[in-house]
């Protein structure tokens, strides 16, 4: 009972000595992430995003379409490009779980606040030529630089049937400060949360850091 009361007492001392996360926030720029000033393949995703304005989209390739609203798929918010991501995506495969973080070499910026997104799901492929519009859910996730899960909120996708479907507004909610914010999907099915994949776009969100950062 003893050594359980001890053992209890030099966790809770080493919990509490962990510092408080407080990054710093001297500077800030407003970003709006359109992706629409990259090049990649047309009609495939296969270039990874890598760092975008002062972020690093992590498991994330860049979708160029040349789709309108005439064509099946997922119209871009802002043509002609998204990011996106799927299981099977070359980015998702070799960078691993989906996020925006400012955590890479190099990097200026201690934080940043999401303020909403545009957001889609599809069957097949991320690119809108040979993808089918469908119901899914996009959970994002925001982290400290301690790995410790700040904030969570869901957004549900429905494209009610529609073979060319547009692009909804997630208008977040808390993620401020944030070191990194993960993007899960998922479809209410096993076997399509495999298929599913999720493009984004016209991402809203403002990075900080303690020296002044370029435009």
């Amino acid at each position: 009972m003893f050594k359980s009361i001890v053992s209890a007492l030099a966790l809770a001392s080493a919990v509490s000595a962990v510092p408080a996360w407080s990054p710093p926030k001297s500077y800030s720029l407003k970003q709006l992430a359109r992706f629409d000033n990259e090049n990649g393949v047309p009609l495939v995703a296969v270039a990874p995003i890598d760092i975008y304005l002062d972020i690093k989209w992590n498991g994330m390739s860049l979708a160029e379409t040349l789709i309108d609203s005439t064509v099946p798929g997922i119209v871009p918010n802002t043509p002609k490009n998204y990011a996106a991501y799927a299981v099977p995506d070359t980015a998702t495969i070799t960078q691993g779980q989906p996020a925006m973080t400012v955590n890479y070499p190099d990097s200026t910026i201690s934080s940043f606040s999401l303020r909403s997104f545009y957001y889609g799901c599809s069957i097949a492929a991320e690119t809108s030529v040979t993808a089918v519009p469908t119901t899914c859910t996009v959970t994002i996730t925001g982290k400290d630089a301690n790995g410790k899960t700040l904030k969570t909120q869901s957004f549900k996708y429905d494209p009610k049937g529609a073979l060319s479907a547009q692009m909804m507004k997630a208008s977040v909610s808390g993620f401020d400060t944030m070191y990194s914010v993960e993007f899960d999907t998922t479809t209410g099915n096993l076997v399509t949360d495999l298929l599913v994949a999720t493009v984004i776009d016209t991402v809203d969100y403002t990075v900080y850091g303690a020296n002044p950062i370029p435009n």
